[in-house]
């Protein structure tokens, strides 16, 4: 990603190095100070301090994990989030009959996140921020090098700048020409001799930047691990923890924070969401760990297996006793064929997210292939009270992950009563008295809160999975559906299987060095109206996100679905599938797996009551082709950043117009079409069943933006600016594949936001000199979306001296949290400067 285009690169450093050895050299510079601070109180998006594993436990011998520390840590007002010196050093010069311009740049901040502390290539803290030589061969004048091209002219929007992308780590807070990013190019122009003039650009293709979508993601493998030491006490290790890209950065937006949060990001989350699958597992076969070996409880045949190369037998009760934890290890890798046994059953097919959050915890018994407890009765799905089927493994593991929490509590400063209270409060928890009601719990009691308590699914869910990670898990408890597992109700306890131990990783699949993008523009004028025609065949500057199941060699997994009829009490619908069942008759459910189907055997064909292919089962050979728990192997989802080739076209005009009220009245507009662009589009139905890979998908979307403008001058000197800005998306979707979802507030929070199909902006800008002499000036733009969002940003600029210039800059944020300024209500701050020249 740090690579330059070689074709460009390489000779046009060779020509400026040649060229700067032989000439004499005007060498001034800029020395620059900024400070910034929030004047909202609030925690930013994306902010969630830094979460740590305390392995004493607040009890001392149960983890806390992230549990005290993994909460957003609110800024304040007047919090300093930037204090950055930067110091920019031009060299220009004459070399025969060309000239040269280069411009280094250092930048140091002492209150920027990591990363953003200091230069970094590509980005508006580039080292090597211009670099170029202007020449001429012909009748073209030719500007080959580093450098910037400026074909659009709207305030607050890029519509006809085709060519640099920018970086907006800082929203649209700095000024266009600071906020773009440089690249190599040849950039020639020709006037005509009829005043008009074209231009060829050839550039570098680089994409644009967000506060945690660029390119300092971390790409390794992200995986969560199984502690041997401590399988008695807690199997699970969150090694994800703060693995999140540009955490606590001030102008993170949601929709970045969806991708590669520490919280809410899917990147992060997947791993977790593995490690919960192999709990789940682990649960349902652990035994209450009263043996030395820690038996492994299962209900499917009374027979010896192997075990990692060890034959181990079934005791008198029934159950595996697994010899060492290395055995433990291996079995638990392999929960499809052994662990999670009567998972792959019918029941399992039947049994989703929804109903296990329902179900009460407390008083539940034996788990069997049709989720029969000991006395005979089943479970009803239709039915909030009736009783469970969790084994004593899944009861110590609630109970150990109630002792953190008590521990984890009274770690940061809390008796045990006061603990207790603080858990049923969040938790909302219930437990039922001696008459069989259900009252609330009194936490000022010792009686056990899980002996107690009637603990739902989704209780446990909350506050015995949750805290042991620091995604965003679940939060069932909070009414609101803001969390990866409750957007997941319809996934079946079989579509888990496949999530068993779940890996992710990031990876760039951006263009090539040798890749160049190619603009063209012919520019002319008619009858007092100015106009121009753009071109360009280019990568868009916005990067996409693919996502695929990937396999252990990299290769890409097939998600195989299939549509069953069984009803949670692992009965099965005759009459068949039905696509729009009735609730409580006809019960259906899709299962995934994931696969690579050129190892595993193929389905057998449509089994009765299933509308489709039946499972596929393991294949022959080192690879039998099944991932997650079935093939004793984790699959790994990959979100692959990509930028792609885009065909636009638009233009540019602008006339004055004398008027007797306001005198010159200046009209411009520009307007673009982009061909074979992409617009994000989620499908929360796939989601809920658990397919992350379709849920959301990039499809192609051809857009047509345009800005009209009016600049007029009233008050002598003062400059008012209006605009209107409209984005319309050509291939908007909306129906039952999912919806066009807004890339810049997509998020857990508000259900993957739905963009609008054509949005506007509207903005005013007003810009007047002021001082004895017009040595000072002052700029003000408000800009507001039509569903709510707004900005304003006033600026002022105060010249000391012919050298010195001191600068202050409010920028405040409000609206509608779901909208691209509204989401950054506690990022509206003032900022300070001071800039010397010389």
């Amino acid at each position: 990603m740090k690579q330059t285009n070689k074709l460009l690169a390489v000779a046009i450093s060779a020509l400026l190095a040649s060229s700067l050895a032989s000439a004499e050299t005007e060498v001034t510079g800029k020395m620059t100070y900024e400070a910034a601070g929030f004047t909202n109180s609030g925690s930013t998006i994306g902010n969630f301090g830094d979460s740590a594993v305390d392995a004493t436990g607040g009890n001392g011998s149960n983890p806390r994990y992230g549990l005290v520390t993994n909460d957003a840590t609110p800024s304040h007002s007047s919090d300093v989030f930037k204090s950055e010196a930067k110091a920019q050093v031009f060299f220009d010069g004459d070399v025969k009959d060309s000239t040269f311009h280069v411009e280094v740049q250092g930048v140091f901040d002492g209150k920027a996140i990591k990363t953003y502390d200091s230069v970094e290539a590509y980005t508006q803290r580039d080292p090597l921020r211009e670099a170029y030589i202007d020449t001429e061969a012909g009748d073209w004048a030719i500007r080959a090098g580093k450098q910037q091209v400026v074909w659009g002219t709207a305030d607050g929007a890029k519509l006809l700048d085709l060519i640099n992308p920018t970086d907006y780590s800082e929203m649209a807070q700095n000024q266009m020409e600071d906020s773009r990013i440089t690249t190599w190019m040849l950039n020639a122009e020709k006037d005509l001799e009829d005043g008009s003039n074209i231009q060829i650009v050839i550039s570098q293709p680089k994409e644009n930047i967000f506060a945690g979508l660029n390119r300092n993601i971390d790409t390794s493998v992200r995986m969560n691990g199984i502690n041997l030491g401590t399988l008695q006490q807690d199997p699970v290790i969150d090694n994800t923890l703060n693995n999140g890209t540009d955490s606590g950065h001030a102008f993170m937006m949601k929709g970045p924070d969806t991708i590669t949060g520490a919280r809410n990001g899917f990147l992060n989350i997947v791993p977790d969401l593995g490690s919960v699958a192999s709990r789940f597992a682990m649960a349902f076969t652990r035994d209450d760990a009263t043996s030395t070996n820690d038996d492994i409880e299962v209900n499917l045949n009374n027979s010896a297996t192997t075990i990692n190369g060890n034959t181990v037998a079934v005791g008198a009760d029934g159950k595996y006793n697994a010899v060492d934890a290395a055995s433990i290890l291996a079995f638990n890798q392999k929960i499809g064929g052994a662990g999670f046994g009567g998972l792959n059953g019918a029941a399992m097919e039947g049994f989703t997210v929804a109903g296990f959050s329902k179900m009460r915890i407390t008083g539940a018994r034996g788990l069997n292939n049709n989720l029969a407890n000991a006395g005979g009765a089943t479970w009803n799905a239709n039915t909030d009270n009736s009783l469970a089927f969790v084994t004593p493994g899944f009861k110590k593991a609630i109970m150990d992950t109630y002792n953190g929490l008590i521990g984890g509590y009274m770690g940061a400063g809390m008796t045990n009563s006061e603990a207790k209270a603080a858990i049923v409060a969040k938790y909302g928890l219930k437990h039922t008295d001696t008459t069989g009601n259900v009252v609330d719990f009194d936490a000022s009691t010792s009686t056990d809160l899980l002996n107690a308590g009637d603990l739902t699914g989704a209780v446990m869910l909350d506050a015995g999975f949750q805290p042991l990670y620091n995604s965003n898990l679940s939060s069932f408890s909070d009414g609101k559906k803001n969390s990866a597992v409750e957007y997941m109700t319809n996934t079946t306890f079989r579509t888990f299987d496949a999530f068993v131990n779940a890996k992710s990783q990031y990876v760039y699949n951006m263009p090539k060095d040798t890749d160049v993008d190619v603009a063209a523009r012919f520019k002319g004028s008619r009858d007092g109206v100015n106009y121009s025609v753009n071109a360009s065949y280019n990568y868009d500057k916005n990067p996409i996100i693919d996502l695929s199941w990937r396999g252990n060699v990299g290769q890409e997994l097939t998600v195989h679905e299939v549509k069953t009829t069984y009803n949670a009490n692992g009965t099965q619908n005759t009459t068949g599938y039905n696509a729009n069942p009735v609730a409580g008759v006809q019960y259906n459910t899709t299962t995934l797996q994931v696969v690579d189907t050129a190892n595993a055997t193929a389905p057998g064909g449509v089994a009765a009551g299933n509308s489709s292919d039946t499972y596929y089962t393991a294949g022959t050979g080192t690879d039998n082709g099944l991932y997650g728990g079935s093939g004793g192997k984790a699959a790994t989802l990959q979100f692959s950043q990509e930028v792609k080739r885009v065909k636009q076209i638009g233009g540019s005009f602008d006339t004055a117009i004398e008027t007797k009220a306001f005198g010159s009245v200046v009209i411009r507009g520009e307007a673009l079409y982009t061909k074979d662009g992409y617009s994000p589009v989620m499908n929360k139905s796939r989601l809920s069943i658990g397919g992350l890979v379709g849920a959301l998908q990039m499809k192609k979307a051809d857009r047509f933006k345009y800005v009209l403008g009016a600049d007029i001058t009233v008050l002598k000197n003062m400059l008012v600016s209006a605009q209107f800005i409209q984005d319309r998306n050509l291939d908007y979707v909306d129906d039952a594949s999912g919806y066009t979802t807004d890339y810049a507030t997509m998020h857990l929070s508000n259900g993957f936001q739905q963009a609008e199909k054509n949005k506007d902006f509207y903005s005013l800008f007003f810009s007047k000199p002021f001082g004895a002499s017009g040595e000072h000036r002052w700029n003000n733009i408000f800009m507001f979306e039509e569903n709510g969002g707004k900005w304003n940003r006033l600026d002022a600029e105060f010249s000391i001296n012919d050298d010195t210039v001191a600068t202050v800059e409010y920028n405040k944020y409000w609206g509608d949290e779901n909208t691209q300024f509204g989401q950054l209500k506690n990022t509206s701050n003032i900022q300070i400067g001071l800039k010397y020249t010389f």
